[in-house]
């Protein structure tokens, strides 16, 4: 069950339910008198002071956020959001959740993360099979049916492509964390360049970006492919099409890298906010599309004990936020770049 408090722009906790002291096990009159800062490590603050400062621009947006609690292995994991009656207050909605690196946690990742990839391996060659066989099916006999039964051969190819589609997601998913390739030095600005080179842009939607980005050192493919899922996603549910604009903003911090990319595509309403991160969760009955993009971001940036933050307006603009910790900085220094925006 989730408990709520709620903050105001001093940070302060000003309200919170039965539940929430549940959960923290103390006392409402104590928790009142407690201000979020006095829970929070240095580079939570920073995290925190930014949502703060979004909140008072008015910017709409769900924030997530966990902090350890009392150095107990317990973390608060919750959403920041506008409170509904008072703007100038912050709703935080959370839950307990057991320390990630304790070894409870690790042994039942293993063996989740060991299961999927078997049954997800397992299942890719039969699954191929079909979707092969069932291919030339229809180009051998397609001529013979009636179009009744065209039309079910059809739909049983269109099918089984679907199905070899959400298995490769699970496989992806499983592989993340399991295969890793050795660390490299490489710029952010490398890897937008590849990404637009590569990714599908029928309409030939403008992508943006700052020169010299940020140098990493983690393994290239990972993040390479963090990028091109989110901006993927940006040019498919864009509907301004020609008009359309993807834009990639970096803002310095001395506590982590934040990454924002923002489109003016249809936009999420804020209730899905949760769901798009989750496998296989769709907002849309396009089926080739596998409802993976997200969940691997996730995934990928949690590698790196970073965070992916979502801001929406539905019909006008969606923002995804990427956060990293400094730790994936690399060494190298930055050589200035004289190469244009895109």
């Amino acid at each position: 069950m989730d408990g709520f408090f709620v903050i105001n722009p001093n940070g302060e906790i000003c309200d919170s339910t039965t539940t929430a002291c549940e959960i923290l096990q103390i006392s409402q009159e104590e928790l009142h008198q407690k201000n979020l800062a006095d829970w929070l490590r240095p580079t939570e603050s920073a995290y925190w002071n930014m949502c703060q400062k979004r909140f008072s621009e008015g910017i709409p947006g769900s924030y997530t956020f966990r902090f350890p609690y009392r150095d107990s292995g317990i973390f608060i994991t919750g959403n920041f959001s506008t409170h509904p009656s008072n703007p100038k207050n912050t709703r935080f909605q959370f839950h307990k959740t057991e320390e990630e690196n304790s070894p409870k946690v690790r042994e039942l990742k293993k063996a989740l993360n060991d299961f999927t990839y078997i049954v997800s391996h397992d299942l890719n060659a039969p699954v191929r099979a079909v979707k092969t066989l069932s291919t030339w099916i229809v180009q051998d006999n397609f001529d013979q049916l009636d179009k009744n039964g065209q039309e079910q051969l059809q739909l049983l190819e269109k099918k089984a492509g679907v199905l070899s589609g959400l298995i490769d997601g699970v496989l992806q998913y499983s592989r993340i964390g399991r295969f890793v390739q050795p660390d490299s030095d490489f710029s952010i600005d490398e890897i937008l360049d590849q990404v637009i080179k590569e990714v599908d842009n029928p309409f030939e939607i403008p992508i943006n970006y700052p020169n010299n980005l940020p140098l990493f050192r983690a393994d290239r493919l990972r993040i390479y492919q963090l990028f091109l899922f989110i901006i993927d996603n940006s040019i498919r549910y864009n509907d301004k099409k020609e008009k359309g604009l993807i834009e990639v903003f970096y803002q310095p911090n001395e506590d982590y890298f934040l990454f924002e990319i923002k489109d003016n595509g249809i936009g999420i309403q804020e209730r899905h906010f949760e769901k798009i991160f989750k496998i296989f969760q769709k907002l849309h009955t396009d089926e080739s599309r596998t409802g993976m993009g997200l969940t691997l971001s996730q995934k990928i940036i949690k590698l790196y004990g970073g965070t992916i933050e979502i801001s929406s307006e539905p019909g006008n603009f969606t923002l995804i936020r990427l956060i990293f910790p400094k730790k994936i900085a690399s060494p190298r220094k930055i050589t200035p770049s004289t190469t244009t925006t895109p």
